[in-house]
């Protein structure tokens, strides 16, 4: 997943303005294969599929948070950085209690006063079911135009990753 990430974010197009059809890209990306249990020999690419990608460049930035620093907190550089120090926490994990089982990923910086009070990290990550992806993909035009005109709004800020 951080692989991923990275990939994503590091090979994203930075737009200053967002057109009608950045709602609607998809990239993928073909990551480091993996064996599959068939046979010793046998390999199955990792997909990765980063869809807006100019999109939620553009809500990070609004948000004041620039792609070195994300990366930094969430890529796997940091988590191989902190598995040569022997802290196997780079990426806190927490299974939901809610009705759709999703996982919730917790950066591990904690650097932000706001959030190291309370024990997790800058950044939570969270899986979603397909319901949830389809959703947020049909609002996400709304969802932008909103954030947008109201800067300051108290409506959940989505990152894509």
């Amino acid at each position: 997943m951080m692989i991923g990430i990275q990939t994503a974010i590091k090979s994203n197009i930075d737009k200053k303005e967002i057109e009608s059809g950045d709602f609607g890209l998809k990239f993928v990306f073909e990551l480091v294969p993996r064996r599959t249990d068939d046979s010793k020999s046998q390999y199955k690419i990792c997909k990765f599929f980063d869809y807006a990608p100019a999109v939620f460049n553009q809500i990070r930035k609004m948000f004041g948070i620039k792609n070195e620093d994300y990366l930094r907190s969430i890529g796997p550089e940091t988590m191989l950085n902190n598995l040569i120090k022997g802290n196997l926490k780079s990426l806190a994990e927490l299974t939901s209690t809610g009705k759709s089982g999703s996982f919730f990923y917790f950066s591990a910086d904690g650097t932000d006063p706001n959030f190291s009070l309370i024990g997790i990290g800058k950044y939570t990550l969270k899986t979603i079911q397909k319901e949830e992806f389809f959703f947020l993909r049909r609002i996400l035009r709304n969802y932008y135009t909103h954030l947008v005109h109201n800067p300051e709004s108290l409506i959940v800020k989505y990152r894509k990753i």
